[in-house]
């Protein structure tokens, strides 16, 4: 299986019986009528390939979530049973990596028809409101996440994410549904060929990217320049790697500078495909500095390639 997926087994254990020790939730101590339901993660398997087909590494055959997502994020909102197309919030948990229950996901629901939007991340959400913040969205048409932490700090590129809707009705029979994580996210590499000059103190890729996602829609919006960068005489890299959450074409810059002067700067229109991997390779300091584009088969199919 490639990196591009998660697998999570989820059961929707539905069940008024005092039989199930395992679950957190004591049977005497839900509403009338309630039931409960509960997601259990699974492990999952990695495959990176590089650009050269060659070139492949093999992760693990048993890595799990807790390796790869720091947070676990999920909302679930119940739809209006007249009209089923808008639901209100009647479940939302951040899990921590270092919660003993990390893993799994436990609510008591009654019954009716639902949607639950599970994320696992490491990218830090805007911490007031959306997903992962102080004020959840209550109705599902708002339903999103805002990938800028702060509004005073909107620099910060995205981590990896990872994504699943699952449409589930709670009765008087048992679930059990397996469901698969899907990366959300582009993937980036800035690569600079030429000789570095010494004086270069620090390299930036500045990416337009879309800070906000829809999850009652699935699509991405907004604006807003994501800043990504190296230390040359720190890292010795010339490898600038990132995430993106917009789709389509988008304006990426890359600028090398010297202290606070700009010696370099190369812009160029990028196009980004969702758990795709676009490669930026070519010179940045030499006379007709130019890069290639690519989309790298590392997380799905190969794509074009565009010389420019």
């Amino acid at each position: 299986m490639k990196l591009s997926h998660i697998y999570l087994m989820i059961f929707l254990a539905v069940s008024l019986s005092m039989s199930c020790s395992k679950n957190p939730i004591e049977p005497e101590k839900l509403e009338k009528n309630k039931q409960v339901v509960t997601f259990s993660t699974n492990g999952f398997q990695q495959t990176v390939t590089e650009i050269n087909p060659q070139k492949s590494i093999n992760v693990s055959s048993n890595d799990t979530l807790m390796k790869y997502a720091p947070k676990l994020y999920c909302q679930i909102y119940k739809f209006d049973d007249e009209t089923l197309t808008d639901g209100f919030l009647a479940f939302d948990r951040t899990y921590k990596r270092s919660d003993s229950n990390f893993g799994t996901i436990t609510a008591a629901l009654v019954p009716g028809n639902y949607v639950a939007i599970i994320v696992a991340s490491g990218h830090q959400f805007y911490r007031l409101a959306g997903l992962g913040g102080q004020w959840p969205d209550m109705l599902y048409s708002n339903c999103h996440f805002n990938t800028m932490t702060s509004v005073a700090i909107p620099f910060i590129p995205v981590d990896q994410i990872f994504y699943k809707k699952v449409l589930f009705t709670v009765g008087g029979e048992p679930l059990n549904q397996e469901v698969t994580l899907t990366r959300m996210v582009a993937g980036l590499d800035v690569v600079i060929k030429d000789a570095i000059p010494s004086n270069i103190t620090s390299i930036r890729v500045i990416v337009d990217d879309a800070p906000f996602y829809n999850f009652y829609r699935d699509s991405s919006g907004g604006n807003v320049d994501k800043i990504s960068g190296v230390n040359p005489s720190n890292s010795g890299t010339n490898v600038i790697s990132t995430y993106v959450v917009a789709n389509g074409i988008r304006a990426v810059q890359i600028i090398a500078y010297a202290g606070e002067e700009i010696v370099a700067q190369k812009n160029l229109s990028c196009t980004f495909y969702t758990n795709k991997k676009t490669r930026l390779e070519g010179s940045l300091f030499t006379t007709n500095a130019s890069f290639t584009v690519a989309v790298d088969p590392t997380w799905e199919t190969a794509g074009p390639v565009v010389n420019f």
